[in-house]
């Protein structure tokens, strides 16, 4: 149900062009990571299973039940 009428957003050149330059700094920050790093991540990264996935993406981080 709609409360009120869209509003319209409208892009002008000049914002075109500072999305442009921000996009140039961004990619000219990244760092090129060396082939031994890549090696290194890869080896670092464990499978997960389906039901992490799915507990990571609601944000459920299960704790253990401690017997009384």
């Amino acid at each position: 149900m709609i409360r009120r009428n869209p509003t319209r957003i409208e892009l002008k050149m000049d914002d075109f062009r500072e999305y442009e330059t921000k996009k140039k700094e961004m990619e000219g920050k990244k760092l090129v990571p060396k082939a031994n790093d890549l090696a290194e991540m890869w080896e670092s990264v464990q499978p997960k299973t389906k039901q992490e996935i799915i507990n990571e993406r609601i944000g459920y981080q299960p704790q253990p039940r401690l017997p009384n």
